[in-house]
């Protein structure tokens, strides 16, 4: 649900509000929905990193949904980590932006690290985009 029908919703609510508790309990009912979307893009963002993890791309993942991070870790198994990580990093951000790009109200960063290793060993984003109408 985007913010324009969050507003449609909490407009059509209020037109119809016969008192004013019926108005209030309307506006707290839409800023649970705007809340709602935010937690959804935690939830896909989620669901991404347990993806990787189910193909064994990545060992473990963590959401920070306040500074919008998906933090990956690699377990290396080959002399080249920094390669696994970059892999892990473009794979994730290529299916994210594919498949959640246009669900997501906040772009995400993704970060790869290497175990053992305290600074991502690769970075890439999952920007936010709003679904455009065609050009005609």
């Amino acid at each position: 649900m985007t913010f324009v029908t969050g507003q449609r919703l909490v407009h059509r609510f209020c037109r119809r509000a016969a008192r004013p508790g019926q108005l209030l309990l309307g506006l707290f009912a839409a800023c649970g929905i705007l809340l709602a979307e935010a937690a959804d893009d935690a939830e896909l963002i989620s669901k991404l990193g347990e993806f990787q993890k189910s193909q064994g791309l990545v060992s473990s993942y963590s959401v920070d949904k306040d500074s919008y991070y998906l933090d990956l870790t690699v377990n290396p198994t080959t002399p080249v980590p920094a390669g696994e990580a970059g892999f892990a990093g473009r794979t994730t951000c290529s299916l994210g932006a594919q498949d959640l790009a246009t669900r997501l109200t906040h772009g995400w960063t993704v970060r790869v690290f290497v175990s053992g290793q305290s600074a991502p060993t690769y970075a890439c984003d999952i920007p936010a985009v709003r679904g455009q109408r065609p050009r005609r």
